[in-house]
């Protein structure tokens, strides 16, 4: 097996690689691979992303990828739209002495 990876630079010197490149080997098996995705967020919405995040004492992106989860997750149950749930809300007649 192959603990590190040389290569030749234009000048002759030998490199270690895939680090010197920027690349990297495939991961362990049994390890969760990771992709990264680039998102594009108004000013004030990621303001409003990383202060959640500071409060929860999480990383953006942390907090951002549980946030997927979740709403996945969620998409397994049978989702309504929020206008047809006020519309429901609003239908139900107060219970009795309700102030």
């Amino acid at each position: 097996m192959v603990d590190r990876l040389v290569g030749v630079s234009p000048s002759g010197t030998l490199t270690p690689w895939p680090r010197k490149l920027g690349t990297q080997l495939p991961p362990p098996a049994g390890d969760t691979v990771m992709v990264v995705r680039s998102l594009r967020l108004p000013l004030e919405l990621d303001r409003h992303v990383k202060a959640a995040a500071a409060s929860r004492g999480l990383p953006t992106w942390t907090l951002l990828r549980e946030w997927i989860e979740l709403q996945l997750a969620g998409l397994q149950d049978q989702t309504i739209s929020r206008g047809d749930a006020l519309r429901a809300l609003a239908g139900l007649r107060p219970l009795r002495g309700a102030a």
